[in-house]
């Protein structure tokens, strides 16, 4: 009973989703009570999962302390990174919130304020890069486009092409958010843009539920369960900070924007409750350098 507990306490920290077949494969291969087949399939399969938050030494770690020892001062600044690293592993700050609530400017502020002393990247995850599956399926999709306007037909609404972009698009933010796992576990800070939180994914996540038809043919249901793994892979930030704006305000900080897109996007932040979450709200109604202060103050006590 206490090693299921232990096992189970150790995969929900870093597994954000653990089917049950898996958990008792594991629980019987600690046990002894399983085939040599099975173990190898536990193995793999469990590396697969945590394949992003593997930390690996670094290859040139042993030529770098040689180097910092050698070189005289000027020119080891040169070639060595000397900035501070978090041995217990870096951090992933999560910015939040709807448009004209300074998302860009505060994540731009603090990555500079933090690359002084730490190795920092920002990342985001709205817009991630595509791949060449995404452009490629992108592609596919406009010359639908043009074949239905061509054949003056009917557009099926969604097609599966389209279905599969969403696919594309999720794949590409979990491909994303490896990449900065991987760079928080070697000591580093990611500052993230809308990161994918299930309190807004209407945001940045899934898509397809909202797009499908009640009865979805079994390949849209295959293209949703793939989008929406995509998503359950990828584990809550250390800090989520949620730069609340009243809806009004942000349409006097857009107004090059639809008055209506603004004010909806900005409601889906501020009509969420927040108190039950981990998620640290910011007002982002102040003057800038206030709402600095207090993102600073948070970061600092999260790292």
């Amino acid at each position: 009973g206490s090693s299921r507990e232990a096992l189970a306490t150790i995969l929900g920290r870093y597994l954000p989703s653990v089917d049950l077949p898996l958990f008792d494969r594991c629980v019987r291969s600690l046990r002894g009570e399983c085939g040599l087949l099975e173990r190898l399939w536990v193995k793999h399969e469990l590396h697969r999962r945590l394949s992003a938050q593997a930390r690996r030494p670094p290859v040139l770690a042993l030529m770098k302390a040689a180097i910092e020892k050698a070189l005289p001062d000027g020119i080891r600044g040169l070639l060595v990174d000397a900035r501070m690293r978090l041995v217990g592993g870096g951090a992933i700050i999560a910015l939040i919130g709807g448009d004209g609530a300074g998302k860009s400017t505060c994540a731009a502020a603090l990555g500079g304020w933090l690359a002084y002393d730490f190795p920092t990247m920002h990342a985001h995850l709205g817009r991630p890069p595509r791949s060449a599956l995404t452009l490629a399926v992108g592609g596919t999709l406009k010359a639908e486009a043009v074949v239905n306007r061509l054949l003056r037909r009917q557009p099926r609404c969604p097609s599966n092409v389209e279905l599969l972009r969403h696919v594309c698009t999720a794949r590409d933010r979990h491909r994303l958010y490896h990449r900065v796992q991987r760079f928080a576990a070697r000591g580093g800070v990611a500052i993230c843009e809308r990161y994918p939180v299930p309190e807004c994914f209407s945001l940045a996540g899934p898509d397809i539920p909202q797009l499908q038809p009640a009865k979805a043919g079994r390949l849209g249901e295959l293209l949703r369960v793939a989008e929406a793994s995509n998503y359950e892979r990828m584990l809550p930030p250390d800090a989520l900070l949620v730069l609340r704006l009243e809806p009004e305000l942000a349409v006097l900080r857009k107004p090059g924007e639809p008055a209506d897109y603004v004010r909806t996007r900005a409601r889906l932040i501020w009509d969420i409750d927040w108190a039950d979450t981990n998620a640290q709200v910011v007002d982002a109604g102040r003057t800038l350098p206030e709402v600095l202060t207090d993102l600073r103050t948070r970061v600092w006590a999260a790292l």
